[in-house]
């Protein structure tokens, strides 16, 4: 099951490990270009010579072979996967779009993708989609619980979409974990109460 397994991932891809220390100089550094134009499935021609290119700042030209990868391995995972410097490239040519659709697909299949979750909710906060904001701080929340600015950014799209508990359950978070504006959260409070006449809307105030 296992080998069955591997030659169904990236099964159109070559694997095959090679020695690139030669090809890869700063003498002539279009020699890895050759290398990889003479082994186009290679995944350790690829993966090097895209390494160059966006070291480089060289956005555009690495696009096309990073979406090659990402095409041809879409079940990747974490580490595995080519999407976070999709999204990356997508980012500094100002595909904001494109980034956020790429970023989407890979949190759900991910373990822990913070920082591209970090990246995801600030998109879905400047497009003010608050239910993908969400769904992302919920995301998260599973991962680390205890970071300030996902009860922030949950805090902000609850009250924005009008769900009034979950906006007093992130505000409460943040003065829980300890917030550096606690006067603001207290007054965020104090309105969701106010609105459900809460009697504690008065001691928030205060």
């Amino acid at each position: 099951y296992a080998k069955e397994t591997a030659r169904q991932f990236g099964p159109k891809l070559d694997w095959q490990t090679y020695d690139l220390s030669a090809v890869i100089s700063d003498d002539d550094p279009d020699r890895l270009k050759r290398w990889v134009d003479d082994h186009p499935d290679s995944v350790a021609g690829l993966t090097a010579y895209i390494e160059t290119l966006l070291q480089r700042g060289e956005w555009a030209t690495a696009k096309p072979y990073v979406e090659k990868l990402v095409e041809a391995i879409p079940e990747a995972r974490g580490a595995a996967s080519f999407a976070p410097w999709l999204a990356r490239i997508h980012r500094e040519l100002g595909e904001t779009e494109r980034e956020r659709a790429v970023l989407e697909a890979y949190v759900r299949r991910a373990d822990a993708p913070v920082a591209e979750l970090l990246r995801l909710i600030t998109l879905q906060q400047l497009d003010e989609d608050w239910a993908g904001v969400l769904d992302s701080t919920e995301r998260l929340k599973g991962i680390n619980p205890l970071m300030k600015s996902l009860h922030l950014a949950a805090g902000e799209a609850a009250e924005r979409s009008g769900q009034d508990p979950a906006a007093i359950a992130a505000w409460q978070a943040q003065l829980a974990l300890g917030t550096e504006d606690r006067a603001e959260a207290w007054f965020r409070l104090a309105q969701l109460w106010d609105k459900q006449q809460d009697p504690r809307a008065k001691r928030a105030v205060l």
